[in-house]
């Protein structure tokens, strides 16, 4: 799932990812900032990325990454989708993956429990983007949700 063909493996993997993202995000201009987002007894790890230039207001994205191993850990037995999502009441984009293997049907899922405005687009192995997060298609998966959030924004 994150590199590495023994599992075993995998949480070491995690950190060197982490600790590599944490050292690129110092970086950048303006660095990023990294919070923790209180959820029960836990802290839910989070990224703030600014642009460069003085402090407006302007339009914000949240994206959830929803295979954060350890954070989907921590909380998957404490934390259910149909708990909360008919809390959710901005627009929202559900991403699926036809050949899904990570959590196969979980978009579908989530679609069906929103009651806010909702789309779900389902990314098809003939698009080279079947798999979770699309890794092998990021410039089809990307300009999908670049042009679902200027139709949104609009």
């Amino acid at each position: 799932m994150l590199g590495s063909d023994r599992p075993t493996d995998e949480p070491a993997v995690f950190a060197e990812m982490r600790t590599s993202w944490h050292r690129a995000g110092e970086l950048l201009d303006p660095p990023v900032q990294q919070l923790s987002i209180p959820y029960e007894d836990i802290g839910l790890p989070a990224y703030l990325l600014s642009p460069p230039g003085r402090p407006l207001r302007r339009p914000t994205l949240i994206l959830v990454n929803g295979s954060d191993a350890q954070s989907v850990d921590l909380t998957i037995e404490r934390f259910r989708c149909d708990d909360v999502a008919h809390l959710v009441t901005c627009p929202t984009l559900v991403l699926g993956y036809e050949t899904e293997a990570m959590i196969p049907g979980q978009g579908s899922r989530l679609f069906d429990l929103l009651r806010c405005p909702k789309r779900h687009i389902v990314l098809t192995a003939d698009q080279g983007a079947g798999d979770h997060c699309a890794p092998m298609a990021p410039q089809l998966r990307n300009g999908i949700v670049r042009d679902w959030l200027e139709q949104a924004l609009a």
